[in-house]
């Protein structure tokens, strides 16, 4: 038995628990709420138990019930309209019920802080996923028969081919929609989907087009690192990698940098695929399929730029041009996958590249990874802190992410390594005698220690921290 949303705002109650033969209720002001008699003779062939709630949790349940009420609306407007228009999916002319539903979806994943939203065909049902902070969460679970309308409807957004389910397809289109500070402003969709040996995947990227670049100092690097990531910046010239696994904050920590470079009158030019978000002062440039990366990089040289941002760097044509181009006076900045600093070295030999270009070339070396912060309704128990999880989180018991980072310089050591003369555990001494807590490992411990992460996100981020 349960109340819907009219009925709990007007009672002021909440169907907490239903047992055999006994409703528990939580009332806002229990002691003095007049609704007791009525409830009880709504519930009448139940015993109720009353229990207090606070406004605030009293919400939550409001707002979760609202929006389970909204979402069987939209389906049962739904199932009607494709009824009466079967061969067009309930998409006519002007805003249907689907494309209200696909509005509903990304305005809770806005809400919610996703940065993207998963939606995938099984053979029963239809997940919807949102990943925040980095993590998968799974938000509603629908039945399979949505999934061609709602694919059909996020299609027709992305002005996507509506009857290709057999190849990928890429596409984007641009939202208004209310944002977490309340007010309504635009946000890009990236959509991309691929085919399934049954139905399709479809992922929608969300990007907010007001959003402001992150300065590092948010990013939560530390005064050492910051001063190190400033002394790269300053270089006239040279190569500066920034590695980590898909996910890690590159991408952000790139954008801080650029955003450094941009108040010293610059040239700057960054090569993209796609542009996420457009930057004031900096030349960006969008690589498409039509366009061959090496190509394209060969035609910026020609810009005379002082600075180059690369994405990845994906093979021995691209990395050689982008040591080139530090040869020559700019000041180059790429990006690799690699699992920490000293790997990117055994990266860049693996790819072909003489170890004499790499000391001559290589300035410096980023690697990253991002780790989620505990909410604030943690708890500290036995005198460590551990997720509890609330409203604000989502349950998680994380709220945010914070980004911990390795950082080297060139150096004769450096150099030693990347000639043989020296093995990967000799230079890692010579880092951690030089910089304390020098590994990702020991940042994380530092962070669980201050009770701004725990053990189990560390172990999942870091693969090495055996803590769990």
């Amino acid at each position: 038995m349960r109340l819907n949303s009219e009925q709990m705002r007007y009672f002021g109650a909440v169907v907490l628990k239903e047992s055999e033969r006994c409703l528990h209720i939580a009332l806002l002001k229990s002691e003095k709420n007049p609704h007791k008699d009525t409830l009880r003779n709504l519930f009448q062939s139940f015993i109720l138990e009353f229990t207090e709630i606070t406004e605030s949790k009293f919400l939550i349940h409001l707002q979760e019930a609202e929006q389970k009420e909204t979402l069987q609306n939209l389906l049962e407007k739904i199932q009607q309209e494709i009824k009466l228009d079967s061969k067009e999916y309930g998409l006519q002319e002007g805003k249907s019920s689907v494309q209200e539903l696909v509005y509903f979806i990304l305005q809770r994943a806005v809400l919610e802080r996703a940065s993207d939203v998963h939606l995938e065909f099984d053979v029963q049902n239809m997940r919807i996923r949102f990943r925040i902070d980095g993590v998968l969460v799974e938000k509603f679970c629908l039945e399979s028969w949505v999934f061609l309308p709602m694919s059909a409807s996020i299609k027709l957004l992305a002005h996507l081919n509506l009857t290709e389910a057999k190849l990928p397809q890429d596409g984007r289109f641009g939202l208004e929609l209310i944002s977490n500070n309340g007010l309504k402003r635009g946000f890009d969709f990236r959509v991309s989907t691929l085919p399934l040996v049954q139905g399709e995947s479809i992922v929608i990227r969300i990007l907010d087009k007001h959003k402001t670049l992150m300065p590092l100092e948010a990013l939560g690097f530390g005064e050492a690192e910051l001063a190190q990531i400033q002394t790269l910046a300053m270089l006239p010239f040279g190569l500066v990698l920034i590695t980590g696994p898909t996910g890690s904050g590159k991408s952000t920590t790139m954008y801080g940098i650029l955003n450094i470079l941009k108040e010293r009158n610059l040239k700057i030019i960054t090569l993209e695929d796609p542009v996420e978000y457009r930057l004031e002062h900096i030349n960006q440039v969008a690589i498409s399929k039509e366009v061959e990366f090496v190509s394209v990089l060969r035609n910026v040289l020609r810009q005379d730029p002082d600075v180059i941002s690369l994405g990845e760097v994906r093979d021995k044509a691209s990395l050689q041009l982008a040591i080139q181009a530090a040869f020559t006076g700019h000041l180059v900045f790429a990006t690799l996958h690699t699992n920490d600093a000293l790997d990117s070295i055994v990266r860049l030999l693996d790819m072909g590249v003489e170890a004499h270009f790499i000391t001559q070339s290589l300035s410096g070396i980023l690697a990253q990874r991002l780790l989620r912060k505990l909410c604030d309704c943690k708890e500290k128990i036995d005198a460590k802190w551990i997720p509890k999880g609330c409203a604000k989180c989502n349950y998680t018991g994380y709220f945010g992410r914070i980004a911990i980072v390795e950082v080297v310089l060139s150096s004769r050591d450096l150099e030693h390594f990347i000639k043989g003369k020296i093995s990967k555990m000799q230079m890692l001494e010579i880092l951690q005698s030089a910089t304390q807590n020098f590994t990702l490992e020991q940042k994380a411990r530092v962070l669980i220690e201050r009770g701004i992460t725990d053990e189990c996100e560390v172990y999942r981020v870091v693969k090495n921290a055996l803590y769990c």
